[in-house]
């Protein structure tokens, strides 16, 4: 909200408490059917071991994370690049394989750790810091490009770093990170209709 209306120095305060709450094995969880996947790595074993020394509530309050969601009325709390995720089915080939429990694809959803990296690139950049804009990029980029680990919403988080390649006018970065994620996920994504922008 603070950096869609403007107040970046707000915004980028925020941003910085926030990220002094990630400790260094935090969690993700999705529960989005259908972006899942089997071949992830199990969570990281230190995280685990946590689990049974400590209290499963302060477990789940600061070191685990679960993906954002927000609905079409919320869209003037969300990046502009980010609001197309609404509209990830476009074609009847996509409608047809959604099913029930996809309610999910009518909103803008993208895990907490990669949206928060993103933000502060918009917000940096909004500022004219270029070290701290970088920092960030690389942080959103070390993310995305992670091998392994439990993230729900790769192709959403792939979206956002090829959106900043974009501002860095980097189109080339963008084209193959959106080629990546339509090789992923073919149907209701978003990517299609980026590729088709950037491809005229």
């Amino acid at each position: 909200m603070l950096y869609c209306s403007g107040q970046c120095a707000a915004a980028a305060q925020v941003l910085t408490h926030c990220e002094g709450l990630l400790g260094p094995d935090v969690a993700h969880y999705c529960s989005c059917d259908g972006r899942l996947y089997s071949e992830c790595k199990e969570q990281n074993v230190t995280y685990l071991q946590k689990g049974l020394e400590d209290n499963v509530v302060n477990l789940l309050k600061s070191e685990s994370t679960m993906c954002l969601k927000f609905s079409i009325h919320e869209r003037y709390c969300v990046p502009e690049h980010l609001q197309c995720e609404m509209f990830r089915t476009m074609t009847h080939e996509d409608q047809q394989l959604r099913h029930i429990g996809n309610d999910w694809m009518d909103l803008v959803v993208i895990d907490c750790v990669p949206f928060m990296y993103y933000l502060q690139y918009l917000v940096y950049r909004q500022l004219g810091q270029t070290a701290r804009k970088l920092a960030a990029l690389q942080k959103l980029k070390d993310y995305a490009c992670q091998p392994g680990g439990i993230r729900g919403h790769v192709d959403t988080a792939a979206h956002v770093l090829a959106h900043c390649w974009e501002l860095e006018n980097l189109p080339n970065v963008a084209l193959h990170l959106y080629q990546q994620s339509v090789q992923q996920f073919p149907r209701n994504n978003i990517a299609n209709w980026h590729l088709a922008r950037l491809l005229q």
